[in-house]
């Protein structure tokens, strides 16, 4: 039992020395938790609704002051093609329309009637179940009320049916973000370690070469490959997923080359502070996992709170993002999306600066 107690002994302590093992053990576990609760244990959120109000009636005016005065809803002032676009990118859940004839008196019972139109993004049936739940609560509690013995006010509830742009042509935005930071994290920030721990960049030292045009070269080997990715990846979408580009393709380019400049100097960073390719894998995934679930990739900003909105706007992929999905699917000219190049601007020389700083060929103070 002597020698499995010792190397027992060794090994816990081996853990805690190493600052790495701590941080993949200990440390993403804990990130993960506080990503996922504050996006799923957020109190605040609302359902995001427009409502528009084709009737007279006071019964349709006091239940709209209602729903504006709810915890439950954010109403958002909107026309409503601006509404219906809105729905399709995920900005909004639903639409409610208060008929022209809600709330008049039918002539053969004598009493008001009506029925509330509620529209939601076509596959997200929840969304329609649970405002329709909300409304058919609330029109029981009149009926009821009003003493009928039979519901005259009720609920439609119909998916949105319009042609156009589909939910994959505002999600493509999203995916192109993720794969230009994949580019930068998951290439640079682990090969130049690796290259580090074998050796190689204590050889390299020994050429006639300087530090910048040894991580130039990385950068612009990456910006082709990220040329190529996206390339593809864009060849796929249209021609198997019939993806339909709403914005101009040179805008385009433009601002995915901007990205990958960006995210590839992130990767340098990392690549310039890990001595190992463990350190480099696992840095990456330290800065990888929280910018992209808190940048707006997967999940729509507004489902988290106001702190976790509040760091996501720290990162550059939620400029990137942005920046994307106003070109890809509003058809925004580059000078529309300015503000997200100008902090994308930033973040590249700020990057640049602490590349330069921190890059050294071997272990010796890294």
């Amino acid at each position: 039992m002597r020698p499995l107690l010792a190397l027992t002994k060794a090994h816990f302590l081996r853990f805690f020395r190493d600052r790495i093992y701590l941080i993949m053990v200990l440390l993403l576990p804990i990130i993960f938790l506080v990503i996922f609760g504050g996006i799923y244990s957020n109190d605040d959120i609302r359902l995001r609704v427009s409502v528009y109000n084709e009737s007279s009636s006071e019964i349709a005016e006091n239940l709209i002051t209602g729903i504006e005065e709810s915890d439950s809803f954010e109403v958002i002032d909107q026309s409503r093609e601006e509404a219906e676009e809105d729905m399709i990118r995920g900005g909004l859940n639903g639409i409610i329309v208060f008929p022209e004839n809600f709330g008049n008196v039918d002539l053969d019972t004598g009493a008001p009637s009506g029925q509330i139109e509620i529209i939601y993004r076509a596959g997200d049936e929840t969304t329609g179940q649970t405002l329709g739940g909300i409304f058919s609560s609330t029109l029981d509690g009149i009926n009821k009320d009003l003493g009928q013995p039979s519901p005259y006010f009720s609920v439609e509830t119909r998916e949105l049916q319009k042609t156009g742009l589909t939910m994959f042509d505002y999600v493509v935005a999203g995916i192109v973000s993720y794969a230009i930071m994949s580019i930068g994290f998951i290439t640079v920030a682990i090969m130049i370690p690796t290259d580090r721990e074998s050796g190689v960049l204590r050889r390299m030292a020994t050429v006639p070469i300087k530090k910048w045009q040894f991580l130039g070269s990385y950068l612009l080997a990456f910006l082709a490959v990220g040329v190529i990715g996206l390339a593809l990846m864009m060849f796929i979408a249209i021609n198997f997923f019939d993806f339909n580009m709403n914005g101009n393709w040179f805008y385009f380019a433009i601002m995915a080359l901007i990205g990958l400049i960006v995210m590839n100097l992130m990767g340098l960073i990392i690549a310039s502070i890990a001595k190992t390719e463990n350190q480099g894998s696992i840095g990456a995934n330290i800065v990888m996992f929280p910018m992209m679930f808190l940048s707006g990739v997967f999940f729509p900003s507004f489902m988290m709170s106001d702190a976790m909105q509040a760091i996501g706007k720290i990162f550059p992929l939620t400029y990137l993002n942005d920046g994307l999905r106003l070109i890809m699917t509003e058809n925004h000219s580059l000078y529309q999306v300015l503000p997200q190049i100008g902090i994308l601007a930033v973040f590249a020389i700020i990057f640049t600066i602490i590349v330069l700083k921190t890059f050294k060929w071997d272990n010796e103070k890294v």
